[in-house]
């Protein structure tokens, strides 16, 4: 026999979930033991590729307006540690030397972004402007780590069955974005960070439990972005075979946000066949994904403007459902309720044998009024029927 069985649930059980974070971000950066920040590195040189020491290095965030400042040392190399992921705008100034902005220089969540630039003679006062593709190293070759990010703009856009931004971990070669094993390992050797925070149940690191529910919950409207090492991790992350480092999103100098609504409804579902088979009504499922984000900077009129300086970020993400699902019955009949068991002598029992060959029935004793032994029913049994 085929029923319909019926549940509701506030929250999609596993992966989606209602989430509050309300990120503030301020100038002065804290480090941490795993680094979500990246770094902005290089060498300055001039047109005869000699090294060009004491020149000054001034990057800019193009979303916060945020200035760090550098100056390159007697080998040309300047180096400006702890850099949130972003994207940025890098000014070299040097004496005899024309200024050389280079624009559009992408930082990636714990990952060194290398640039090699090449200074004119001239004037300090002219400047040129060249692309990041012309002056950043696009290869890493600071360190050996295999892997790669997943930026916002994937999370955004690719479609996501579920709304769980960690499935984009499959977007690796050799990873399985579904159960969490990377390059044939089991789910437990990956580890999960999140804001440079371990969000891995290290009590239950199972394939069910790794990528669709980390301690610290993650949701599309929350994630930045997030690097995913396959191999050869740095020191600093000390365990796992395969990481996953996520980072928060965070507010900027423009006020922006969302909001959005996914629906699913019964009544635009087709039955399937088996249920149309036997006369069963189709499954239940009214689903609703819901929330927004918001973000920008800090400011109360006339008191405090936090342009280029704090900012914050707002998200909400809730599931509301109620389902059905068809399970199968085994329904005693009135004779198997009362303690008599029918079978057929030499044939298997099933509806059509019974009906054609009704000389074979037989019938055993009453299971229920034998006294209890190996060969008559259990009580707990016997109770159930």
């Amino acid at each position: 026999m085929r029923v319909i069985r019926s549940f509701t649930s506030s929250v999609m059980p596993s992966t989606l979930f209602a989430v509050f974070a309300i990120i503030c971000s301020f100038t002065a950066s804290t480090a941490s033991a795993q680094s979500v920040n990246g770094r902005i590195e290089g060498t300055v040189r001039d047109q005869t590729e000699a090294l060009v020491p004491a020149a000054s290095v001034t990057v800019t965030s193009s979303q916060t307006g945020v200035e760090r400042t550098a100056t390159t040392s007697d080998e040309g190399v300047f180096a400006i540690p702890e850099v949130p992921p972003g994207t940025y705008n890098v000014r070299v100034e040097a004496a005899s030397f024309k200024t050389t902005n280079v624009a559009s220089v992408v930082v990636e969540v714990g990952t060194p972004a290398s640039l090699n630039v090449t200074l004119e003679a001239g004037n300090i006062g002219e400047e040129i402007t060249i692309s990041a593709s012309e002056a950043q190293e696009v290869v890493n070759t600071t360190n050996a780590e295999i892997g790669d990010v997943v930026e916002r703009r994937r999370v955004l856009d690719l479609p996501l069955d579920g709304r769980n931004p960690l499935d984009l971990i499959g977007l690796q070669a050799g990873a399985d974005g579904e159960t969490g094993r990377v390059n044939g390992n089991r789910a437990r050797g990956l580890n999960i960070t999140v804001n440079g925070i371990n969000a891995s149940d290290n009590f239950n690191k199972s394939e069910d439990t790794i990528t669709n529910n980390p301690t610290i919950p993650v949701s599309v409207e929350s994630v930045r972005e997030f690097r995913v090492t396959t191999g050869l991790a740095t020191a600093e992350f000390g365990r796992g075979s395969a990481q996953v480092n996520v980072i928060s999103q965070s507010g900027t100098n423009r006020f922006s946000g969302s909001l959005f609504e996914f629906h699913r409804n019964s009544a635009l579902n087709a039955n399937n066949f088996f249920n149309n088979r036997d006369g069963v009504e189709r499954e239940r499922l009214i689903r609703n994904q819901f929330g927004g984000r918001i973000g920008g900077p800090i400011t109360i009129p006339k008191l405090y403007n936090g342009r280029d300086r704090t900012f914050f970020f707002f998200s909400y993400e809730g599931t509301r459902l109620a389902a059905s699902e068809t399970v199968n019955r085994l329904v005693y009949t009135e004779q198997a309720r009362a303690g008599n068991f029918r079978y057929l002598n030499g044939l298997v029992t099933n509806p059509s044998n019974v009906a054609n060959n009704p000389t074979l029935i037989r019938s055993s004793a009453n299971l229920l009024t034998l006294r209890p032994n190996f060969n008559t029913a259990d009580p707990t049994t016997a109770a159930l029927i």
